[in-house]
């Protein structure tokens, strides 16, 4: 009965995924931007984290393993204004969202969005009286993070273990079966509601002296002005449980391998302009048009704490083959990799007036808006083909690759969803290897398709040079 024991900062690596996220190994930490840095491995984004483990051989045939998270540890997303970043209010440092033309929230009808959610724009008829309200009337709204801009999951509660068994008499194939809890690892945005009643705003217009400007309504613009004093903050909401189960065995010469987690409480973020908008116009009449957000914040009352996120039960199956191919294009070897992948989320309501989760902040929101956002399912795969040339000249190995990831149908969870409908990468690259000790790679990057991409503009060439010691 071997025994395996080990405590630190550790990665553990479960499942049988190569290239699709958000499956059994969803409670591994990971650097986001270390993914992107020219001639990065995976192993390089895995994030360790503090945790006793320990692996245990029951018979030849089965083991268990499991783990005692001792300090959560949130995943490393993109910094403010960095190429990547499409979400400069969430990572840390970063101090508000602000909302507007010309802003990462002003939405595909800039002029509507921006006049819905900025109390000052009707002050820009009162320029010829005095040249600064236009300038009061372009101001740019912004809903700021709060004190405590950032709630931490605890440390506590979260552990996991898994049970492998290998069948022979089953074309030899190994079963895992998993059981994991854990603090969500990706950021959630909530916001704090304005202190100011609906009763102050009735009251405000009688506490004001008259006369007003021509043209300019004291009820009216109170309403606009009102919400604010609103904030916002980061989570990372607790005790999410998953159970998944996972197989690895051969067909033939192809490597056949999958799994398939059941995830009970995963939160998935509200569409972040959908929350915003509703906070900012909630003394408006009509809201921002989804009575479902307007009536999650008017419950949250005055000064009240709003979820920007649901619960949902999320399950999530995938599977991948490999296949090496001998002698092609002159190539002493072709490797081939294919993964596919499917999301359902349980419970989703996606009827019109029903809240909006996920899709990019930069294409904001406007009443009746139903597209790009968080649907039932959504599926798509992952094609990876690299050929190998041996002593191509002067003792360097060649490597091309391509890359292609498609999301076919429906929006993944977000944040971090799997696949976006019909979003596309193509990744082609050479690697050059020397006595496997200096390496050089060159690769380029595009990505298209799709109707709300906000990677489309983000086209990169990457070159990388390391020495093995």
């Amino acid at each position: 009965m071997p025994l395996d024991i080990r405590l630190g900062r550790q990665a553990i690596n479960w499942g049988e995924s190569t290239f699709i996220q958000g499956g059994i190994n969803s409670f591994n930490p990971v650097d986001v931007a270390a993914f992107r840095r020219p001639g990065a491995e995976i192993k390089e984004g895995l994030l360790p984290f503090a945790s006793a483990f320990a692996s245990l051989g029951l018979t030849d045939n089965l083991s268990i393993e499991g783990f005692y998270q001792l300090k959560w540890e949130p995943t490393v997303i993109d910094g403010c204004g960095t190429y990547f970043s499409s979400n400069d209010f969430a990572p840390q440092g970063c101090d508000g969202i602000r909302v507007g033309a010309g802003t990462g929230f002003a939405g595909i009808n800039d002029q509507i969005y921006y006049n819905n959610l900025n109390p000052f724009a009707p002050l820009a008829g009162l320029a010829a009286v005095n040249p600064i309200f236009s300038e009061i009337s372009s101001y740019t709204p912004v809903v700021y993070r709060a004190p405590n801009g950032r709630r931490e999951a605890k440390n506590e509660d979260q552990f996991g273990l898994n049970l492998r068994y290998f069948a022979e008499n089953l074309n030899n194939t190994e079963f895992g079966l998993y059981y994991t809890q854990y603090h969500s690892r990706l950021p959630m945005i909530s916001g704090v509601n304005t202190p100011i009643s609906a009763q102050d705003i009735a009251g405000l217009p009688a506490a004001l002296p008259p006369p007003f400007p021509p043209g300019l309504d004291p009820q009216a613009e109170a309403v606009r002005a009102a919400p604010f004093g609103s904030t916002y903050f980061i989570d990372y909401p607790e005790k999410i449980r998953l159970v998944g189960l996972s197989f690895s065995t051969n067909l033939g010469d192809i490597a056949w391998s999958g799994e398939i987690s059941h995830k009970q409480d995963m939160p998935i973020q509200v569409n972040g302009p959908l929350l915003v908008g509703a906070i900012l116009r909630q003394f408006a009449p009509g809201g921002i048009g989804n009575s479902s957000a307007d009536a999650l914040v008017r419950n949250a009352g005055a000064g009240g704490t709003i979820r920007g996120y649901g619960l949902f039960d999320v399950t999530q199956a995938q599977t991948t083959f490999i296949k090496f191919h001998d002698n092609v294009l002159g190539a002493s070897r072709l490797s081939t990799i294919a993964e596919l992948g499917w999301t359902h989320v349980h419970g989703l309501d996606e009827s019109a007036n029903a809240l909006k989760y996920g899709r990019s902040g930069i294409y904001g929101y406007a009443a009746g808006d139903t597209s790009g956002f968080v649907t039932k399912n959504s599926y798509g795969y992952v094609l990876r083909g690299a050929l190998e040339y041996p002593n191509a000249f002067a003792g360097v190995t060649l490597t091309p690759e391509l890359n292609f990831r498609h999301g076919v149908k429906g929006n993944g969870p977000e944040p971090g969803a799997a696949f976006r409908e019909n979003e596309k990468a193509i990744n082609l690259g050479l690697t050059a290897d020397y006595m496997n000790k200096y390496r050089f790679g060159a690769s380029y990057t595009t990505f298209f398709g799709g109707s709300f991409n906000a990677d489309k503009d983000r086209d990169f060439i990457s070159l990388s040079a390391s020495v093995a010691f």
